[in-house]
Formats: structure tokens, sequence, C-alpha cells
């Protein structure tokens, strides 16, 4: 299938949703050899603030700010790969990362999100980047 994309090279595809690109990462991940899965996380937070809560404002008369508030989507389909980080300099990070085809905000200036190491995420180590408190806030936002 992508021997047959690469040759014939069709015009870019500008849709779809992240299921089929979490399907079609994973199924890359796996043609090279490296092991992966996707994960579907439903009640998905999308923490615009980096708080690391799902937030919804109000002003001082309770009217509300909704431009200012986060949101839980329904569900959202991601990707967790298993490799080394050489790049963070310590085997700590090493193991399944998540890594998401279809990034909802741009990170370090680009529209991707991780590869997170799982470890961190689960310690809440937001310090290492990598877009570690996004994917937190995703699965743990109050």
């Amino acid at each position: 299938v992508f021997e047959a994309y690469w040759k014939c090279r069709p015009v870019n595809v500008k849709f779809g949703q992240c299921w089929v690109f979490a399907g079609l990462l994973t199924t890359i991940y796996r043609a090279l050899g490296i092991p992966a899965r996707p994960v579907t996380n439903f009640n998905s937070g999308h923490d615009h603030d980096e708080s690391n809560t799902i937030d919804i404002h109000f002003d001082s008369r309770g009217n509300s700010l909704a431009e200012y508030d986060d949101t839980t989507w329904n569900f959202h389909v991601w990707v967790e790969a298993w490799f080394r980080r050489r790049d963070l300099n310590t085997t700590e990070w090493d193991g399944g990362q998540a890594l998401d085809a279809t990034p909802q905000e741009d990170s370090s200036g680009r529209m991707q999100c991780g590869p997170a190491p799982l470890s961190a995420i689960r310690s809440a180590a937001f310090n290492i980047g990598y877009d570690v408190g996004f994917v937190y806030s995703e699965v743990n936002g109050d």
C-alpha cells in the first residue's frame, strides 16, 4: 500500500479523523518492527492553558466566558509505541511513548504531540517537555 502510494504520489489528503490517522501511524510503526497500538480515550480533556485542569470560566456576575474554557471531547485516539529515548539522556523514559497523529495545537512551534513517555505521564513529569502535560490533561484533567 505504501509503495503504491509513493509511486503515484496523489494529491495530499486534507481530511480524516483521529482514528484513521492513528490506525495508519500504528501500521507504519508495526511495518518497521516497532511495537505500537492505537489508544482510545473517552471524555478526553483538551487543556488550552496548560494548567493541567479542565476549566470553565465565569466573570464576577456569573456570565460564561466560554472563549477561555477548556473542552472535553467525547473521545480521542492516539498511538503508543515502544522505543528508547536516547535524546533524553536517561533510560528512565524508555519504553511506551504517546504520539498523536492528529495534534490539537502547536507544540514548540510545530503541529505535533509527543513522543511523550508514558512513565513521565504517569508520574506527572511535565518538565521533560514533549507534550507530557497536554497528554496528562487528556487523561487526568480535573
